[in-house]
């Protein structure tokens, strides 16, 4: 019974620190994808920004070519954030030309 015990005791700490561990991991994977992200985006606005297509045409391309990276890389990401970081890329390279 003390084999049983003692089983069950080491799955509980084993639980603990995988718990611990997640708490510490994700917050920085979450950090580590957004800025990735970012840059992705930033360097897709960038390209779009020099050629002769509209201003919807080049969203919509960005959204595309945004889209495809996240499929890609295997993010599930909703439409609504990948228009918000398109937002935030144009505002950024809008802000940072100035």
């Amino acid at each position: 019974m003390w084999i049983i015990d003692f089983i069950i005791g080491l799955f509980n700490k084993f639980v603990k620190m995988c718990k611990e561990f997640l708490a510490l991991a994700l917050p920085l994977a979450s950090q580590i994808l957004v800025g990735k992200l970012r840059d992705v985006a930033i360097t897709i606005v960038e390209k779009l920004q020099a050629t002769d297509l509209t201003d919807e045409e080049k969203r919509a391309e960005a959204f595309r070519q945004i889209s495809e990276y996240v499929t890609n890389a295997g993010i599930d990401i909703r439409d609504s954030l990948i228009n918000l970081i398109i937002e935030l890329a144009l505002q950024f390279v809008k802000t940072r030309d100035e």
